[in-house]
């Protein structure tokens, strides 16, 4: 009888099935890498362009309401030219008038009115703000007839210089008037309209030098700015944006930057996303999937293991149909032989039969016996003594004896019946 090996690792598909499971493994785990990396790219290019937006968004804002601060800077300045005459004293109309035009303006903490031999005349708000004008003497010689220059204010955000030349009705230089702008309020009116999820908003000049930020994780402001409130990314990225009205992007390991540059402003604004922050969904989607990869492959494994252990079992059960029928083989020729057997003893049984009911016939037949001797002729035509005849013709055996009539015939003398006693 053949064995058959009925083991699970054992059988010959196992390898091949577990070959091909490795290589669609493989296959399938590149595709998932190769999309889990498209994904991630996909996040970071989303990310970049909602950054580019909030960047350009929040410099349109600062710039509209620079743009209003100088626009109430050219008119103040109109009003000083038309009621100033040659005395170059400021009217209270004047005042109330400048006070008017920026009674809206939030931005502006101040208005300063410097005299031409450098006092400082009139401050419409009083709020005592230091601050030095260095563009001063190019007002004073007709260079410029307006500036806007940033100044340090210790630990607070920067102050935004945003002057105008001054003449009077001669068109003589009297002054210089500057609008004092909080930095800080350009921020605080983003976040208030626009919901700021970014990791972080800043404003910085054209140097790279920190004017106003808000970080939403201090590890993002440690990584983004140096000792001196300057950042190397940002002036990387400023130094890429050189038309006005530009964005650019800068991103390293940690961070990714997106900067606008105020259209005629020295300005740029700068959202920072930290990648923590920026590819957590990304992450969250990632966990989901690879969750799914894994449950997807144990399944096909199991899958697989099961159809194998299945086909074991049918192995094994038509192993036991094969040596079932081996064995019933076995048995119907075993059978087969003691029913010849039987059949041979039989059929010589039946030969025996026949001619013992041939002889039978042969004496039940029509016997030619001879009326005087009583011999019987056999078929060959021989006369023969009846006794001998039923002897080889049958199985009777004779004993002799002798009957009353012949024993009175020929023995007359001995009463062998004894009749003479009757």
């Amino acid at each position: 009888m053949t064995h058959i090996n009925t083991g699970l690792f054992q059988d010959r598909l196992f390898k091949p099935i577990m070959v091909l499971i490795c290589i669609l493994a493989v296959f399938f785990l590149g595709l998932s890498a190769a999309s889990i990396l498209r994904n991630r790219y996909h996040h970071i290019n989303e990310s970049i362009t909602r950054s580019m937006t909030q960047a350009r968004l929040a410099g349109e804002n600062i710039a509209s309401r620079t743009y209003t601060v100088d626009f109430a800077l050219l008119s103040s300045a109109s009003m000083i030219k038309s009621q100033v005459d040659k005395d170059e004293i400021i009217s209270p109309d004047t005042i109330a008038f400048i006070k008017q035009e920026i009674t809206y303006l939030p931005q502006i903490r101040d208005i300063v009115f410097t005299h031409a031999d450098g006092d400082k005349e009139l401050r419409i708000r009083e709020t005592g703000l230091p601050y030095t004008l260095s563009s001063f003497d190019q007002f004073r010689s007709a260079w410029l007839e307006s500036a806007i220059e940033t100044v340090p204010s210790g630990d607070g955000p920067a102050l935004i210089l945003l002057s105008r030349r001054v003449e009077n009705r001669q068109n003589t230089f009297i002054g210089v008037l500057t609008a004092v702008i909080d930095t800080g309020f350009f921020y605080n009116q983003y976040e208030d309209d626009l919901h700021l999820d970014a990791g972080g908003l800043a404003l910085f000049d054209s140097q790279g030098l920190l004017m106003a930020s808000w970080f939403n994780h201090p590890d993002i402001k440690t990584h983004l700015l140096s000792s001196d409130n300057s950042s190397a990314a940002v002036l990387s990225a400023i130094t890429s944006s050189s038309m006005p009205g530009g964005s650019t992007t800068h991103e390293d390991e940690h961070t990714v930057i997106s900067t606008y540059q105020l259209r005629n402003f020295p300005f740029h604004v700068a959202v920072i996303q930290g990648k923590t922050d920026l590819l957590k969904k990304w992450r969250q989607e990632t966990k989901r999937d690879i969750a799914l990869i894994i449950a997807t492959f144990v399944t096909a494994l199991l899958t697989l293991l099961l159809a194998l252990w299945q086909r074991k079992q049918r192995t094994k059960a038509e192993h036991r149909l094969i040596q079932h029928q081996q064995d019933l083989t076995k048995t119907v020729q075993h059978r087969t032989q003691e029913l010849h057997s039987t059949n041979s003893v039989l059929q010589e049984k039946n030969r025996d039969l026949e001619a013992a009911i041939k002889q039978i016939k042969t004496l039940s037949g029509l016997l030619p016996i001879c009326s005087h001797c009583k011999k019987i002729r056999d078929d060959k035509g021989y006369w023969n003594q009846i006794e001998g005849y039923i002897q080889s013709h049958s199985d009777a055996k004779f004993s002799h004896g002798i009957c009353q009539e012949c024993a009175k015939k020929h023995y007359p003398d001995m009463d062998i019946y004894g009749e003479d006693e009757s």
